[in-house]
This record gives structure tokens, C-alpha cells and sequence, in this order.
């Protein structure tokens, strides 16, 4: 990968002041629909989605009681969570079901929490309020397309739509901090939010190394807009409109945009992975182990800890009756 220095802009668009952050308390119902949105159908679909091809299911897949008692006794593990989009209740009661947040206030201060990317969805009324839960309590947030379309990136079906002021500064003060980036490491796991694949990890096979390139690039996209680097922003070929894929060349989709069917053919060697962005009926991983995906799409969230000794859990806040 190329080696970028350009850092992050030193100012937003606008600047505002912080606001005190609302907790909702009914986490029953679904709130910051979009319009023409229903998540709880799309849950239901996502349910009946096949095993992907050379993936096996992740099992156990725990409940949000069972992850809070290995947190508890493993406190120094780190919790990630993936592709909210924007759902600050469900988020909010998640993050107090696994003992990490209570009346407003992180309490697990030991734990590394860690956003997986599209924690804001840009077409959520409660998107806003997304980004303050993930800049009040957080330790990172790696970087989805969602966010990279509200920061100006390529547009994504209408996204941003809801992109206030309010919004956009939450985005460019994380990024200014450090904390909005391209992908980070836990151990030897390299995160990021849709994969890396043999295509853009060229020589390198350090997770850390990797993880250095792509904030690099990230920081020169964010210095300059246009400047999108095809190893985040390289849309893969299987998420192409059809129409199109005749006359492009198929190929690798980058960081932010890979998709988990083509990172099972082509994932680097050796190399630990966590995703999310490719939606799918229940958590899974590659058959050798080395690949987990955790974005199980619709109205509830896939959760993984990654224990002090390196071992990986899933669960999600999420059982069908």
C-alpha cells in the first residue's frame, strides 16, 4: 500500500456546542425509521439467509447475559459491535445489557470498545444521537461506508440524508481525535469494516502495518475528499449493479467496501480478520478460522469479545422465538 502523511483537516465544516445526551428508555420499539424502512421485516429476512460459501456458522452464538459474565470475569477483553445504523436505543440498552454503560455513564472503563463501522446509517432521524453515544463512550470506531458517505464520500442510496450540523461536526471531531479511523488491531486481528483482501494487502501481513497504511489513506481522504484510495473505497465486484459488472473488471472492493462472499476467496494468508458490512443470518467464519463476520443486519446487532488469550465469542441481543 502506498504511504500517505496527510493527517486529518484541522477543522469541520462547523462547529457547534455539545449537547447533553438523551437516553431513551423504551427499547421496545424501533425508532429512527427511515421512511419506507421496516427493520423488523428486514430482520426477519435476514434469519432465512444461507450459511455464505466456505464459511461455517459461528456456534455458540451467546445472548447478551452470557457476554456480560465473560466480561465481567475477562476485564480487560474487547467488546466490538457492529453496523448499527443509526438505532441509538438499540445501541443504548445493548451497551447496559453487557454492563458497560448505566444511567448515562460508561462504568467498565478497563473494557476496549470498539464500533465495527456504520454505527450511523445517514438516513436515521436518530443518527445524531448514534454518533454522541459513540463519542461519549467508544474507545475507536473503524470506519463504514455510511460514515465515509456523510464525510463526502460516494453516496449510498440517498445517504446522507439526514446530515446536520450536528451530525457532521460528531464525525469530524472523532476523526480529528483519532477515534473515527480505517481500521485498528486487537492482538493479531486486523478490524475493519468490510475486509482487506490478498489484492490490497500486497507484502504486507503485519495486521499492524496494515492497519497504519489504511488510516493513512483515511487521513488523505479526509484532508481531501476526491482523493479516495481504491483500498478503502474500491467498490467490490459482487456489490456492482449488475448492468455494470460486464464492462468493469472484476476485482477486490476495498476496506470499506468489500464484500464478505469475495473476501472468503481471497483473504490474505495468515491473516486474522474481524468484519462486518455484508449482512448475514447469523455470525459467521471462515472455515479456517481466520475471518469472522458479525453484521447480522435488520433490527439487532452482532457482538464479539475478543478475549485477553485471544479467543473470539459472538453473540447478539437478538433471539427468534
Amino acid at each position: 500500500m502506498r504511504d500517505h502523511s496527510q493527517g486529518c483537516p484541522s477543522s469541520s465544516p462547523s462547529t457547534r456546542d455539545q449537547t447533553e445526551l438523551r437516553f431513551p428508555t423504551d427499547f421496545e420499539r424501533p425508532v429512527g425509521v427511515r421512511a419506507g424502512h421496516d427493520p423488523i421485516a428486514q430482520r426477519q429476512r435476514s434469519l432465512d439467509l444461507p450459511t455464505s460459501v466456505g464459511a461455517v456458522a459461528v456456534a455458540p452464538v451467546l445472548t447478551l447475559a452470557q457476554l456480560r459474565q465473560i466480561i465481567e470475569s475477562d476485564k480487560k477483553c474487547t467488546v466490538a459491535i457492529s453496523d448499527v445504523h443509526g438505532y441509538a436505543q438499540l445501541l443504548t440498552s445493548v451497551l447496559e445489557e453487557l454492563g458497560i454503560v448505566s444511567h448515562g455513564e460508561r462504568v467498565n472503563s478497563k473494557v476496549r470498545l470498539i464500533s465495527m463501522g456504520d454505527l450511523v446509517d445517514g438516513r436515521s432521524p436518530t443518527d445524531f444521537e448514534c454518533a454522541r453515544i459513540g463519542e461519549k463512550f467508544f474507545d475507536e470506531i473503524v470506519a463504514g461506508n455510511h460514515e465515509a458517505a456523510i464525510l463526502g464520500g460516494p453516496s449510498i442510496q440517498s445517504v446522507p440524508k439526514f446530515q446536520t450540523p450536528e451530525l457532521t461536526d460528531s464525525l469530524w471531531r472523532m476523526c480529528r481525535s483519532g477515534k473515527l479511523k480505517a481500521a485498528t488491531t486487537v492482538d493479531d486481528i486486523l478490524l475493519t469494516h468490510a475486509g482487506v483482501s490478498r489484492y490490497f494487502a500486497e507484502d504486507l501481513s503485519d495486521p499492524a502495518e496494515l492497519a497504519s497504511a489504511l488510516n493513512s489513506s483515511w487521513s488523505e481522504f479526509l484532508g481531501r475528499p476526491s482523493l479516495r484510495a481504491e483500498e478503502l473505497f474500491q467498490i467490490g465486484f459482487e456489490r456492482l449493479d449488475p448492468t455494470v459488472r460486464t464492462i468493469l473488471s472484476p476485482g477486490s472492493g476495498g476496506a470499506l467496501w468489500e464484500d464478505w462472499s469475495s473476501l472468503l476467496k481471497s483473504h490474505p494468508e495468515r491473516l486474522r480478520q474481524m468484519v462486518g458490512h455484508s449482512s448475514r443470518g447469523r455470525p459467521e467464519k471462515s472455515t479456517d478460522g481466520l475471518l469472522h463476520n458479525i453484521d447480522l443486519a435488520g433490527y439487532r446487532l452482532g457482538i464479539a469479545v475478543v478475549l485477553q488469550s485471544g479467543e473470539v465469542v459472538v453473540g447478539t441481543d437478538y433471539f427468534p422465538s
